[in-house]
This record gives structure tokens, C-alpha cells and sequence, in this order.
């Protein structure tokens, strides 16, 4: 028994230890297998926008053919957003290859990032240059301001205004569907009119959209912001959304980098453009002149593609992906002109809905079918601004960047835009093995490798000048150039002058020696004469010349003195100006603040007399319901009196009749029994007409104080 024991306790330990070592087997190939196959970093798993409410769908249909097309002039393409299926793999995968310090995805050979020009182009197929468009501005929005632009009185108090967002159940259930205009309780400002009410529930379908669509919260609810940037659409006509989604995307890239548990940007649109840069097209295509958009023909054109599903599949697609594989230019992407860089510094800023995030186009160029430089290498990430909760951020610089951008042409486009054209040095800069240089010459874009080369010394300058005072220091340095042209010019004449004087002034020497040792014949001394006069003449127009020459300096003396108070005329013109413009923008600003303190007190008192002549109309409604029972209780009455007169008469009639055959009954009865008889039909009649009363309906004790008086029957009714 004790050995049976012993054996089974080392078969249990040896069973014990094959487990183990299967298990370590097993663990050993695993790390194996996720060592080569999954070196991408994979980061902490963070939630996406993955579907859309089927209610905002509901209200899109809902809003009809003038409804929809309304909302495109706007919106432009975007609604079509709604069929789009959200994929979250990609975005999960491709966040592991952000490089937050550039904002663009490192591969392994290239870079790659989603420009204005290609977002702007899923927005609207058909549209005018980037560089004429006005950027929306993040601008903080009051509680009144988002109420009145959903045409909700401002009495209405919800919670989540003070946290800076709206619920979606909060704006569908007024103008979602029509049972919000049927429903007297949300007190809408058009619920009197359905047609204001179909205006308003396309502005507030706007405000919706953006908010859960293209500005997503992780919460479902909308942030308050979202209403200010529908009503710039509304007033600015040239503005674009482009910008302020390509910033948020950066924003929400940066912010999963590092830990973000939400993805705060468009994910639908990042999705779609990864998409299509790994198809292959080598065909042209254009929206601009039918009735498709670049967002309806996305599934057309990525029909066929093999696309990965999932994490894991799409992160080993990035993790092996080449520039080979890459479709560079967008087919439908109009590349006529595109933004290149400020005239002060190598990248723009772009307003979010959060944040301003750093933006540049040089480090993929061949994306817009342009010829790639090697790029400067300069971290942006100190470039970004947080936007604070009450809304102040550098509007003015960043707009004054926009306004400074250089932009290239049609004719510094590629040859070949699929696979594009690089640097020679690009390869050995993207491994880091060389520095920043000149991009080389190439036979059809040296035009454009000059003006690239000319950028980055000016840039390597580091000097910002206004526009005005580099206009004056051009005039300046113009003028020293005259100057020093002109001096030159008279200096040379002058040497000139002098070296035929010298020269004349040897000859004659050697000619007076020559004279000196030959005996002068009259020829000899005609020739010595002509030689002297022509020295004289020289010496008077070297005279001339040197007094020609002393009224030109004192002439440039004058003109230069002149140049320079009219400069300095000019510069003090230019700080008048500035310095009364700068009192006008205050003085507006100041009375826009009044203006606006004063629409606000005559709003708050308008909608006081609102509610004052809801509540009047209100109490005259009930006053009114109230004298209709009355009405009703009077004809009533009325009716009810009819039916006893006739019934009295009716009995009048057969005393009369009875009466009457008593009388010939009794014809022969005495006087005496004649009345006793009469008496007694009478007292039994009264009897009977008692009766009949206490039969009748019972009247009422007394007149209702609110009973409309009606003088016809009043006398008839209550006497």
C-alpha cells in the first residue's frame, strides 16, 4: 500500500510538471509570434463613434427633398455620412503610427496626413480655392445664444446647459418628429406656424448632425459650440468646415496617443480617406458636374478592394505597408492649386472645436501631386493651444497666418501621380541619416526646387516683417542701390577723366623733352600749340565734369533728404492711421458689447410680454369656455320653459272645455250648487296644476353671478 501510495504521488508530480512545461511551451510561441508579427505598439483600447442614432437618420428622411437641399447649401456632401458604416478597427490600428510631434502617420518608408484639400473634397465636390475661404472660429456660446438659435424660450432650464452640452432626446423630441410641434408643453417659438417650425427643425438637424457626427462626445450629448459654427455657415458664405475637422481629428489622434479613452474627432471621414488611399485608381474621376457625391461613390469605388477587419489584421497591414502600395493622389481630388506654407513660418495653425493644432502641408506634398522636398524636421507639438472653457484663444494671429499663406500651381504638378516624385536624399532623411538640405534641380521643376530652396533660407532667417514696413525698407534699400549705382557711375568717369589727363599729361611731357633735344621747325611749334590747346580743353572739361559732378551729389543730397522725410512721412501717415484704426475697432467693439446688453434687456422684456400675453390669452380662453356652459345652461332653461307653457296651455284649453260641459250639464242646478260646483272643479283643477309643477324639472334659487344676462327671458326665466 505504501508503495502504491509513493507511486501515485510521483505520477501526480510528474503529470504536474508536463503541464508546466506545455504551458511554458505554449507561452514561448506566443511571445514569439507577437514579436514578429506584432511590433507595432498596440495602446490602451479607447472607444469610437461606431453608430449612428437611427432617430437622426429618421429625422434626415423626414425632412424631405427641400428639406434635404436646404441643409446641403450648407452641410454641403456631409449628410451623406449617415450611410457610411463606422469601422473601428482602422482608426485603433492606424492611432499606433500617429507621430504627435508632426501630425502626420509614420510608416515604414513614408509619411502620410489628412490635408485640407482631400477632407474638403469629401465636403464639396465642386468648390473655390482653400485660400479665399473663411475659418470657423471655436467662439464660446452663452446658454441664451444656444436656446435662441433653437428658437427655445429662454425659460426653459436644463442641467446639462451649464456643463456646455445638450442631450440629442432634447432637440428630437421638438423637432425631430412632428409631435413636437403638436405638443403645447415645449412652448416652441413657431408652434403657432408650421412652416417657421419646418425652417427651425432644419437649422436644429445641422446642430444635431455636427455634434454627434463630425464633433462626436463620448457621452451622445452635443456640445453647445456646435450651434455657433452652424450659425457661421448660416451668415459667412465662404466659409468651410474643412479646417475645424481636420484639427479635431489631429486633436483626437494626439489625445488616444496618449492614453485618450474616446476618439473626439470624425472618424467616419479618417476612415474613408485611409480607405481610399490603399485602393489603387489610376483613372481620373470628378463629382463636380453630376448628381453624385464623393461621399454617396465611396462603397462604388472601394468595391473589389481586399480591405483587412479587425485590429490585429489592420495593424500588421500598417506595420508592412510601403510607399509602393499607396494610391498618393486621390482620383477625384482637384490638384490645380493647393496650400503650401505661410510667408512667416513653415506650418499654418487650424482652429478645432477644443483646440489649435499645428498643420503642415511640406511634409506631403505628394499627396497633392507636387514634387516632395525633404522637409524641415522641427517638433509642432509645442505649437498646440488647449482652447479654455470660456473660449479665449489667439483668433487674430491665426487668421493672420491664413491670410499669409503661399499656395502652388497647376504647373508645379508631377508627371506621374500615382506613384509621385520624391527627393533622392528623401529616403536616407526618413531614416535620419542625413540633414536638412537643398532639394536637388530637376530638369521640369526647377522653378519650383528654387522657390522651395529661396522658403527655407528665408525661413532659417527666423525674421517676420508687416506688410506695410517691408513695403518702406523695399523703397529704402531701393534707393541706397540708386545711390550707390549712381555714385559709382560718376566715380568711374571721374577716374576716367583722370587717367586721359595723366595720359595727355605724359604725352606732352615726352613731347616737350622731344622738343627740347630736336631744334623746333614751325611745324614743330604749330603741333606743340594744337597739343597745348587741346590740354587746355581737356582741363576745361575736366573742370566741367567735376563741377557736373558736385551739383549731382548735392542734387542726390537733396533727393536722398527729401526721400527720407517723405519715408518717414509715410511711416508716421501709416501709425496715424493704425493708432485711429485701433480707437475705431475699440469703440465698435464697444458698442457692439452695449448693442448686445441692450438686445439682450429688450429680448428678456419681449419675452415677458410674451409670456404676460400668453397668460392673458390664456384667461380669456377659460372666461370664454365659461360663459359658452352658461349660454348652454340658459338655452337649457329656455327649452325647458317652452315645454311648460305649452303644457300649461294645453291644460288651460281642457279647464276651458271641461267648463264648459259642466255648464251645460249643470243648466238646470241652482245658483247655489252652480258655484259650489264650480268651486270645487276649481280647487281640484289648482290641485292638479300643483302636481303638474312639482312634476316639472326644478328651477334654480337664485341667478349665477356669471350667468351672461339676456334680456329677452330674464324677466321670464327668474321672476
Amino acid at each position: 500500500m505504501a508503495f502504491k501510495s509513493t507511486a501515485g504521488f510521483f505520477d501526480y508530480w510528474l503529470f504536474v510538471a508536463v503541464a508546466l512545461f506545455l504551458l511554458l511551451l505554449i507561452l514561448f510561441f506566443l511571445s514569439l509570434y507577437s514579436n514578429t508579427s506584432m511590433s507595432t505598439t498596440i495602446y490602451e483600447p479607447f472607444s469610437i463613434m461606431i453608430k449612428i442614432p437611427f432617430e437622426l437618420q429618421l429625422w434626415w428622411n423626414d425632412l424631405g427633398k427641400e428639406g434635404q437641399d436646404e441643409v446641403r447649401k450648407y452641410l454641403k456632401d456631409l449628410p451623406d455620412l449617415l450611410d457610411i458604416q463606422p469601422q473601428g478597427g482602422i482608426i485603433r490600428a492606424l492611432v499606433a503610427h500617429w507621430d504627435s510631434a508632426h501630425n502626420v502617420f509614420h510608416f515604414s518608408d513614408f509619411e502620410l496626413t489628412p490635408t485640407i484639400e482631400e477632407i474638403a473634397g469629401y465636403i464639396e465636390s465642386d468648390q473655390a480655392p482653400l485660400r479665399f475661404k473663411y475659418l470657423i472660429a471655436p467662439r464660446a456660446i452663452t446658454i441664451h445664444r444656444f436656446l435662441d438659435s433653437l428658437k427655445v424660450p429662454r425659460t426653459v432650464h436644463h442641467s446639462d446647459f451649464a456643463k456646455g452640452f445638450c442631450s440629442f432626446r432634447f432637440v428630437y423630441d421638438r423637432y425631430g418628429h412632428v409631435g413636437g410641434f403638436n405638443n403645447p408643453d415645449f412652448k416652441l417659438c413657431s408652434r403657432n406656424s408650421r412652416q417657421k417650425w419646418e425652417e427651425h427643425r432644419r437649422v436644429v438637424f445641422m446642430v444635431a448632425f455636427l455634434g454627434l457626427v463630425s464633433f462626436p462626445r463620448k457621452d451622445g450629448n452635443i456640445d453647445l459650440k456646435v450651434a455657433g459654427v452652424v450659425s457661421t455657415l448660416q451668415t459667412m458664405g465662404k466659409s468651410t468646415l474643412a479646417p475645424i475637422i481636420v484639427a479635431d481629428i489631429f486633436r483626437a489622434l494626439t489625445a488616444c496617443k496618449a492614453g485618450g479613452k474616446f476618439f473626439e474627432g470624425c472618424n467616419l471621414l479618417l476612415q474613408m480617406w485611409m480607405m481610399e488611399h490603399l485602393c489603387p485608381r489610376p483613372q481620373l474621376l470628378s463629382y463636380g458636374f453630376v448628381e453624385k457625391t464623393c461621399i454617396g461613390e465611396f462603397c462604388t469605388r472601394i468595391k473589389g478592394a481586399s480591405l483587412p477587419e479587425g485590429v490585429t489584421a489592420w495593424a500588421l497591414l500598417f506595420r508592412n505597408l510601403k510607399a509602393s502600395q499607396i494610391q498618393w493622389v486621390l482620383g477625384w481630388l482637384s490638384v490645380e492649386e493647393v496650400i503650401y506654407m505661410p510667408a512667416a513660418r513653415p506650418h499654418f495653425l487650424l482652429m478645432g472645436l477644443k483646440s489649435i493644432q499645428p498643420y503642415a502641408p511640406y511634409r506631403v506634398l505628394r499627396q497633392l501631386s507636387r514634387y516632395q522636398v525633404i522637409p524641415r524636421d522641427e517638433d509642432l507639438s509645442t505649437q498646440v493651444v488647449e482652447i479654455s472653457p470660456d473660449g479665449r484663444f489667439p483668433e487674430e494671429e491665426v487668421r493672420q497666418i491664413w491670410s499669409e499663406c503661399q499656395y502652388l500651381m497647376a504647373n508645379t504638378c508631377v508627371s506621374d501621380r500615382v506613384r509621385g516624385e520624391i527627393d533622392p536624399g528623401y529616403h536616407e532623411w526618413f531614416r535620419g541619416d542625413v540633414a536638412y538640405g537643398r532639394p536637388a534641380k530637376r530638369p521640369h521643376l526647377e522653378d519650383f526646387a528654387k522657390s522651395s530652396q529661396e522658403q527655407w533660407d528665408w525661413l532659417a532667417k527666423e525674421e517676420s516683417y508687416r506688410v506695410e514696413i517691408g513695403k518702406l525698407k523695399q523703397q529704402v534699400e531701393s534707393l541706397k542701390f540708386k545711390n550707390s549705382v549712381q555714385v559709382a557711375e560718376d566715380q568711374g568717369e571721374k577716374n576716367r577723366l583722370a587717367r586721359e589727363n595723366d595720359a595727355l599729361k605724359a604725352q606732352i611731357r615726352q613731347l616737350k623733352i622731344t622738343i627740347d633735344k630736336q631744334p623746333r621747325s614751325r611745324s614743330g611749334e604749330q603741333l606743340v600749340k594744337r597739343l597745348e590747346g587741346e590740354v587746355r580743353e581737356w582741363r576745361d572739361e575736366l573742370g566741367k565734369a567735376e563741377n557736373v559732378m558736385a551739383e549731382l551729389k548735392a542734387q542726390w543730397a537733396t533727393k536722398t533728404e527729401e526721400r527720407r522725410q517723405y519715408l518717414n512721412q509715410l511711416k508716421r501717415d501709416h501709425e496715424k492711421i493704425v493708432a485711429n484704426l485701433k480707437r475705431k475697432v475699440v469703440s465698435l467693439e464697444g458698442k457692439a458689447v452695449r448693442q448686445a446688453r441692450d438686445f439682450e434687456t429688450e429680448s428678456g422684456h419681449f419675452y415677458n410680454l410674451l409670456a404676460q400675453m400668453e397668460a392673458e390669452v390664456q384667461q380669456l380662453q377659460d372666461q370664454h369656455l365659461q360663459d359658452s356652459r352658461a349660454l348652454k345652461t340658459c338655452s337649457d332653461q329656455i327649452r325647458r320653459l317652452l315645454i311648460e307653457k305649452k303644457q300649461t296651455k294645453d291644460m288651460i284649453r281642457a279647464i276651458a272645455h271641461a267648463i264648459v260641459r259642466r255648464c251645460r250639464v249643470c243648466e238646470d242646478m241652482t245658483r247655489t250648487n252652480f258655484i259650489s260646483a264650480v268651486m270645487i272643479y276649481v280647487k281640484q283643477t289648482m290641485n292638479e296644476l300643483e302636481q303638474l309643477e312639482r312634476d316639472l324639472y326644478p328651477r334654480p334659487a337664485a341667478r349665477p353671478n356669471d350667468a351672461p344676462r339676456i334680456p329677452k327671458f330674464e324677466a321670464l326665466e327668474y321672476a
